[in-house]
């Protein structure tokens, strides 16, 4: 599976980082709701709004969050691949990851997420003043 990142999938992402700007998670208030079946379809539909599909069947899905020590970056990457969601690359990771402003992935939690659907994506997250500090 190839990806492509032309002026399109780049402006595609650049709007979902503004977005995620316009809609701050509360990482503690995100977890108590979903623990409702109400609440977990309220933080999907979030989510959902917080996500680009990309060619070839990548999706990614970013926000920003509140985490208990500071504001972090947090995204997810699948790939649609012969009738099955996966995780993508390292190459894919990689070049979506610089596109949503993370530097030095080795400064990230990175793990493995059940998607609802079924099948697995990969997570990333990094705190905010990481990047930062990266880019002065």
């Amino acid at each position: 599976m190839k990806l492509v990142l032309g002026w399109v999938e780049k402006r595609a992402l650049r709007e979902l980082r503004e977005r995620a700007w316009d809609d701050v998670v509360d990482a503690a208030a995100a977890v108590e709701l979903c623990k409702t079946p109400e609440g977990l379809a309220q933080h999907r539909a979030r989510m959902v709004k917080l996500t680009v599909l990309l060619p070839r069947r990548f999706s990614v899905t970013y926000s920003l969050e509140h985490q208990p020590r500071c504001l972090c970056r947090h995204m997810t990457v699948s790939v649609f691949d012969q009738g099955r969601t996966v995780v993508p690359r390292q190459s894919h990771l990689d070049a979506l990851a610089g596109e949503m402003g993370f530097r030095d992935l080795s400064t990230c939690r990175l793990w493995i997420e059940d998607l609802p659907c079924g099948g697995n994506a990969v997570a990333v997250l990094q705190p905010v003043q990481v990047i930062e500090q990266a880019a002065a």
